[in-house]
């Protein structure tokens, strides 16, 4: 896959015996006068003006995800009862637990994020640095010892936990203005919806 330049690169193109020729040359930008001058010229074969049709339009697959700052209330949520069965969580403690109101609270540095979840019940907060390993007890939650990674993959934040329980993880995004968490293990997925709070 051919990467997007950086804002700091430039297209030089030279012709010789009547073929184009395309390279990226550091620390000038692209600019309007060379698509409109010279790839519309019939020495430019189709194929080179759709590669600079995607380097030009590149920003748009550089743009950053949506914030997911804020404070959250769920509106909706998905099988949590199967993903917690999976977790092995006792029947008593899931009959509390689908009775609760979730709230998220997310909040951000840089790459530096804490997520709170919080209920009457319970309450269980993770602070973390995106690309950096970290050691987690989901302490309030199944109780065990996970080694997590967060990355961001497209819009979602997606965290792989690593452990005694298998294909375990969770992925964090926004759609339509409301913040989605689809938690997994073990093949079963829990999927909750949450928006945020009016006067944020």
């Amino acid at each position: 896959m051919l990467a997007p330049p950086s804002s700091s690169h430039h297209l030089q193109v030279s012709t010789t015996e009547g073929r184009a020729h395309l390279r990226l040359l550091p620390q000038v930008c692209l600019t309007t006068a060379l698509s409109q001058a010279f790839f519309r010229t019939p020495l430019v074969p189709s194929s080179l003006r759709n590669i600079f049709k995607l380097i030009s339009g590149s920003r748009q697959f550089m743009k950053m995800p949506a914030s997911l700052c804020g404070t959250w209330d769920i509106i909706s949520n998905v099988n949590l009862d199967g993903y917690m069965i999976a977790l092995g969580i006792s029947p008593n403690l899931r009959k509390i637990a689908l009775k609760l109101k979730q709230k998220k609270v997310i909040e951000q540095k840089g790459d530096h994020y804490i997520i709170k979840t919080t209920s009457t019940f319970r309450n269980y907060t993770i602070s973390f640095r995106v690309g950096q390993d970290f050691e987690e007890f989901t302490k309030g939650l199944d109780n065990r010892h996970v080694k997590s990674l967060v990355t961001w993959e497209g819009n979602k934040l997606v965290c792989e936990q690593t452990g005694e329980k298998k294909n375990r993880g969770w992925a964090h995004w926004i759609e339509d203005d409301k913040l989605h968490l689809e938690l997994y293990c073990d093949g079963e997925v829990c999927s909750q919806v949450f928006k945020k709070k009016v006067n944020e």
